[in-house]
């Protein structure tokens, strides 16, 4: 039987979109991570952010190497149910926690990421950058898949 992207979790689905979204009303300002340095309100800026670059509306560079740009990778990181790896350094442009940015206020953000959410699991390839930073060239099946297992690795980062 040929492998079909329906059977994983996708934001293209409304019904994982809902899911998720619902997982960050058990997050606080006061929630504290299992690792890595952000606080529950930059993780949420953080995911924002990296919708917003999904989208094409936040520029970043590549990343310098970008490691995970090889076929098998990609696929055992957007396929397999296996845990990211805890520790790997994002893109500068939308580093939260080297940022810092003091502006930032939790319910402003945690409104901000169901809208992004919504938003990203609606839009067309088209409106898609054709390329993430670290993974390379994505489809847009390949981006709502990486886009449910981003948002599932900083819940789980927060215990939610």
């Amino acid at each position: 039987m040929p492998y079909s992207w329906d059977r994983l979790n996708t934001l293209a689905d409304p019904a994982v979109r809902v899911t998720l979204i619902r997982r960050f009303d058990r997050l606080t300002p006061q929630t504290s991570a299992r690792w890595g340095t952000m606080s529950s309100t930059q993780m949420l800026r953080h995911l924002v952010l990296a919708f917003r670059m999904a989208m094409g509306e936040c520029a970043v560079a590549d990343a310098a190497s970008r490691k995970f740009d090889n076929p098998l990778v990609r696929f055992v990181a957007l396929t397999l149910p296996i845990p990211w790896p805890k520790g790997i350094k994002t893109v500068p442009e939308i580093d939260c926690a080297a940022l810092r940015p003091s502006s930032v206020d939790f319910a402003d953000e945690h409104a901000k990421i169901a809208v992004a959410i919504r938003c990203f699991g609606e839009v067309s390839a088209a409106n898609l950058c054709s390329t993430h930073p670290m993974f390379g060239s994505l489809n847009r099946s390949q981006w709502m898949r990486w886009g449910f297992r981003h948002t599932d690795h900083h819940l789980r980062q927060f215990g939610c």
